[in-house]
């Protein structure tokens, strides 16, 4: 009976903890552009974001698409975020946004270094980066149920079971 107890307390508290929702949100917002990403950790490597079905895109018939792109590999000491715009006409345009070095793996909210340019397409950004990576190694707390769970079955089943003596 004991068994059957510890067995139903278990699937119980599994079914309760549930998953874990680690991930980092990017939020980026110009003149006339925003968007948002949710990656499940930082980004620490070139990473391109196809943005089809963005509204500030799709309203006015524009294809886009963002890059990020960490110092090491922009080339330049700032974290680089560029946009692409692919106007209806068949004209393409690129601006570049750069926010401090360490903006794409620390929360907070950056200010495009160069705020104060005069663009109609490209008019400073800011980029708003929330949340938490997921943690990886460590167990969720259904996992430990399951791995008390299991030891105190194993445990039980070690103590009941009988000792052969050989004749």
């Amino acid at each position: 009976m004991k068994s059957k107890v510890l067995a139903a307390a278990a699937a119980a508290a599994f079914l309760v903890a549930g998953a874990a929702q680690a991930a980092v949100t990017y939020a980026f917002s110009s003149t006339y552009f925003a968007f948002e990403y949710v990656s499940p950790d930082y980004v620490t490597g070139p990473l391109a974001v196809d943005l089809t079905g963005n509204p500030s895109c799709v309203g006015l018939g524009r294809t886009c698409s963002a890059a990020f792109f960490p110092p090491d590999l922009a080339g330049n000491p700032a974290d680089t975020l560029s946009f692409t715009v692919a106007e209806p006409a068949g004209f393409t345009q690129i601006g570049y946004f750069y926010f401090p070095t360490g903006a794409f793996s620390t929360p907070g909210t950056y200010q495009d270094a160069f705020f104060d340019r005069e663009s109609w397409l490209f008019a400073g950004g800011t980029l708003t980066v929330s949340g938490r990576p997921d943690p990886g190694g460590v167990p969720e707390p259904g996992a430990w149920v399951l791995m008390i769970a299991g030891f105190g079955l194993a445990g039980h089943a070690l103590r009941r079971r009988s000792v052969r003596r050989p004749a």
